[in-house]
């Protein structure tokens, strides 16, 4: 069960690239129906034997009845703050790290650190790579400190083609050891992505009217 955005979908490449020889169902979901979500992939009759919530946290209630009636059964790892009441469930991984701190967890990062800490896997250097990327973007650390915009491109081409071809292709690339982030047919999509929108911003410059409000100079743009 994970996040529908990069993060959380960085967290299901990580998975089914090391259990690999498991079956696995992906559930994507957002803040209005994770706890529906989670509870229902509980009593599923595909009686799932672990359950990985990953990037997004269940609320005070759904906490309670996992740890009541499914303790064991679940691991949620999440970065997010306000978690608070989720720190005393030994299920429970959360780690938000301090705002504006440098090299922040996400979920994705703290998903690869949590099985490599318990299968002891070889990882190799495109995993690596593809964990750092998206844990910078979506901590902003690719923009703050390491001026990354390969980061930033990685959500963009996540936002291009879609969730399944994401996974698939990078799923694939780290098996293989790609170690490069973006393939032939990726960078002329993201080459053609930044044309058009360098078009667009170029257009809207154009339309642009000028206001002077309280000594700041502000540009309204209509669309």
């Amino acid at each position: 069960v994970t996040h529908t955005d990069l993060d959380g979908i960085g967290a299901i490449v990580v998975g089914k690239t090391i259990l690999n020889k498991q079956h696995i169902d992906m559930k994507f979901c957002g803040y209005h129906n994770v706890n529906e979500t989670v509870i229902n992939s509980l009593v599923s009759s595909e009686n799932y034997s672990h359950i990985f919530i990953t990037d997004i946290s269940v609320n005070k209630n759904t906490a309670e009845y996992i740890e009541t009636c499914h303790k064991g059964r679940v691991t949620l790892l999440d970065h997010h703050s306000n978690l608070d009441y989720l720190y005393k469930y030994d299920w429970a991984i959360v780690k938000p790290g301090q705002e504006g701190n440098k090299d922040r967890e996400c979920g994705t990062s703290l998903f690869y650190k949590f099985l490599k800490d318990k299968l002891n896997f070889q990882s190799n250097q495109a995993m690596e790579n593809f964990v750092e990327k998206v844990r910078r973007y979506d901590t902003w650390d690719w923009y703050d400190y390491y001026n990354d915009n390969e980061a930033k491109q990685l959500n963009d081409y996540f936002g291009k083609i879609g969730f399944f071809d994401f996974i698939n292709e990078y799923v694939n690339k780290i098996k293989r050891n790609d170690k490069e982030l973006f393939s032939e047919s990726a960078k002329k999509i993201l080459k053609n992505s930044q044309r058009n929108l360098d078009q667009l911003v170029k257009s809207k410059e154009k339309q642009m009217k000028i206001k002077n409000i309280d000594n700041y100079t502000v540009g309204f743009i209509f669309s």
